[in-house]
């Protein structure tokens, strides 16, 4: 299919979160956490300090299972490096820190908190220690697997004919929340903000107005502090060399409510607000809000609706808008199995979504069907969840997997027509 005229092109916002890139084997959530646990016992043992990672994980996990609510957070590695930052903020002494901590317990330690060091300001080194720690590690794991990727496999050959395909209907401009060059790696090429020596360039990214760009929003594989105390952030091509990705001299920096957090390559655990007001973050994620308006249509890649500041910028964009307003949205996810039809499911992805794009989950069924099917089912016949009044569709075979359906998923993008989403094969 011939690419339409540039000037005439309908602008394409993708948003890619984890799900995308495990279809090309990198690490998920649940294996990161795994290597957190090893990393955080292994810190702790070798610097004879408290182990404040495993100690808040066995905190939360019984908050979070208190109830039973399907709705409840999930717990992983990003909650406890967020509750880490909460911890030191906690413990910082007066006159800065959490004043609560004076007047709930007398300035004490929260119970099963054993800190060995007896200086005022022993915990919070202690706490901040190991998260600049594992903050590090996990840059260097992820830098690790990405090099370690199989660009010759099925799987990302798929990855790039989605991209591509993409490519020669829309103006494509893409928002990795993923740490990996997997995206830039299918688009070779792609503007990412910085400029040829490696300097963040935010006129670039204000001034554009083409749409030809991959925006790493939380931080990416080449990204590397500079400077003798790691305030900026420049991008380096080559992935095999010296990297700095974090700075124990960056947490004298003080955020809302005098909060410290440490600088990092990458935007990881809580205050992710806070986290952003630092370059090239904080004018990329302006850029975000205003793509988002500009959007003709939207597309989700194994994105898990777990951000509040990417939701935010769609929800305002989205809510109370009448179908004829609303940019066509597709969500490319995978189906674990048992999921049910996305009418009946009542977990918290299912609720993010609905809030975050302004949808009600009643008005899913499957493309061209009256009624709801199973996802499994879905995935067997190649079909999609939808409801037109919503301009919103839901794929469940995955990402990579879109591939075998991309013409049919840019076409509907570009104008809509829900028979382009109709099973592939007959319902046995």
């Amino acid at each position: 299919m011939p690419a339409a005229p540039a000037d005439h092109r309908k602008k394409l916002l993708v948003v890619l979160g984890a799900g995308s890139s495990m279809s090309v084997r990198m690490p998920g959530v649940d294996q990161i956490g795994e290597l957190m646990r090893t990393w955080a016992r292994d810190w702790a043992t070798k610097e004879h300090l408290l182990d404040c990672y495993t100690t808040i994980e066995g905190s939360v996990r019984e908050h979070l299972e208190y109830g039973h609510h399907s709705r409840a957070p999930a717990l992983n590695f990003e909650r406890l490096l967020g509750e880490m930052s909460a911890l030191s903020h906690w413990m910082e002494p007066a006159p800065f820190g959490a004043i609560l901590r004076e007047v709930v317990c007398n300035g004490a330690a929260p119970v099963d908190f054993d800190f060995p060091n007896a200086d005022a300001y022993g915990p919070k080194n202690n706490i901040d220690a190991q998260l600049l720690y594992l903050l590090d590690r996990l840059a260097k794991q992820i830098r690790a697997e990405t090099l370690a990727i199989d660009r010759s496999t099925p799987a990302f050959n798929d990855y790039t004919l989605l991209i591509s395909t993409l490519r020669e209907r829309f103006d494509v401009g893409v928002y990795n929340l993923n740490y990996d060059n997997i995206a830039l790696s299918a688009w070779p090429g792609a503007h990412v903000g910085f400029d040829a020596s490696g300097a963040f360039s935010p006129s670039s990214v204000y001034d554009r107005q083409a749409w030809d760009f991959i925006y790493h929003l939380h931080g990416s594989v080449h990204h590397c502090l500079i400077g003798s105390v790691g305030r900026d952030i420049e991008w380096r091509c080559k992935l095999g060399g010296e990297f700095k990705d974090s700075d124990p001299g960056s947490v004298t920096d003080r955020y809302s409510e005098d909060k410290n957090l440490p600088k990092s390559t990458l935007i990881a655990g809580g205050f992710k607000l806070d986290q952003l007001l630092v370059e090239p973050f904080h004018s990329l994620h302006a850029a975000f809000v205003r793509h988002v308006y500009e959007a003709d249509a939207i597309l989700f890649g194994g994105y898990g609706f777990g951000d509040a500041h990417v939701n935010r910028a769609l929800r305002n964009r989205l809510e109370c808008r009448p179908c004829e307003q609303r940019p066509p949205i597709m969500i490319l996810d995978r189906a674990a199995e048992p999921t049910e039809a996305l009418r009946f499911r009542q977990d918290r992805w299912a609720w993010e979504l609905q809030t975050t794009l302004s949808v009600d989950q009643w008005f899913f069924a499957e493309a061209g069907q009256p009624n709801p099917a199973n996802p499994s089912d879905l995935v067997a016949r190649g079909g999609f969840e939808l409801a037109p009044i919503h301009c919103t569709a839901v794929w469940y075979a995955g990402f990579h997997a879109a591939a075998a359906r991309a013409q049919d998923i840019a076409c509907w993008l570009d104008d809509g027509d829900a028979r382009r989403l109709q099973a592939t094969h007959a319902a046995v």
